[in-house]
């Protein structure tokens, strides 16, 4: 067991250095390995979210964050992913709940405040380009 676990991180290391490179299909096919290695490991969900949402691939990302919060709940990082996913799909109201989330568990989370700002922000114009076009 715990030889998997070192072997694990050491792949999540390599995937983490690829994404940094933006080598990203690269890191994404190593966090989806792991994944399907050890479909328990939330992190692993989480970064390959990352890593779908950064090749335009939201509904993916969508599905790989909703997988980590089956398996943690409380997990910040994936309700900020699942947000992310969310807003790249146009589901406003979607998520800025899931950065609302986030937000609640971790209040020091500031992307996600940033985040959920802009989607406030984007969903003020369009009812306001609503509002003078009829």
């Amino acid at each position: 067991m715990a030889k998997k676990n070192i072997l694990t991180q050491g792949r999540k290391a390599q995937a983490d250095r690829l994404a940094l490179n933006d080598r990203t299909e690269e890191a994404r096919a190593i966090y989806a390995g792991v994944c399907r290695s050890d479909p328990t490991d939330v992190e692993a969900w989480v970064k390959l979210s990352s890593t779908q949402r950064r090749l335009g691939l939201y509904a993916e990302a969508e599905a790989s964050s909703r997988r980590a919060l089956l398996l943690a709940p409380n997990q910040a990082l994936a309700h900020h992913t699942l947000a992310v996913a969310l807003q790249c799909q146009g589901r406003l109201d979607e998520a800025m709940a899931s950065y609302r989330q986030a937000i609640q568990l971790r209040p020091e989370y500031a992307d996600s405040h940033y985040l959920l700002g802009n989607a406030l922000m984007r969903i003020s114009r369009d009812r306001d380009r609503d509002f003078t076009n009829a």
